[in-house]
């Protein structure tokens, strides 16, 4: 199950050539589906469907478009992404015990290890950067009856984890991309 809120507003300035966006978002999740290895009670490894108690998302997005000439536009993007797991218990059992979060015993085994249950509440959801920015130009040159588009866009996505297991080297740190492409229309 999905609530969710948004509040958004779009705006033109200067003659419509600068862009203004922005959006207020907060998403809350009940029974979010998430994906992970566990042992079966007889100790085979088992790929477990299970859904989180509940997440959040929370943020907002700020886009400017501006046509600095009429053959040059300039964009900027930036996004802050609060998400976490507001309920993420599961169960486990050695080998596949290796989370970054605090646990308990409950008592039973799995073959022949015994189980843990695994408390990751409060943990950042997977995939979800806290902040990324985004830049990028385009310059059209006219070749007779053509356009000739040339484009560079930079993204820069902060630290994100990979899986919920929150273990160091599923960290992905911050990273950046740049593309640069030629059209011809």
């Amino acid at each position: 199950y999905l609530d969710a809120a948004s509040i958004g507003s779009k705006n033109r300035f200067l003659d419509g050539r600068l862009q203004v966006n922005g959006e207020l978002f907060w998403w809350k999740y009940k029974d979010q589906q998430i994906n992970y290895f566990t042992l079966s009670p007889q100790g085979t490894l088992v790929s477990s469907t299970q859904n989180v108690g509940k997440s959040t998302s929370k943020g907002f997005d700020i886009d400017v478009v501006y046509a600095a000439t009429r053959n040059t536009r300039l964009t900027a993007r930036y996004n802050y992404l609060n998400a976490t797991y507001d309920d993420l218990v599961f169960r486990t059992a050695a080998p596949r015990d290796n989370f970054g979060c605090p646990f308990t015993l409950p008592g039973g085994t799995a073959g022949g290890a015994p189980l843990k249950d695994f408390n990751c509440s409060g943990k950042p959801a997977v995939y979800s950067p806290k902040y990324t920015v985004n830049a990028g130009v385009d310059q059209t040159f006219t070749l007779g009856t053509y356009d000739l588009v040339a484009s560079v866009y930079t993204t820069w996505r902060g630290e994100q984890w990979s899986s919920i297991e929150y273990v160091s080297h599923e960290l992905i740190p911050s990273y950046s991309t740049t593309d640069a492409t030629l059209t011809l229309r």
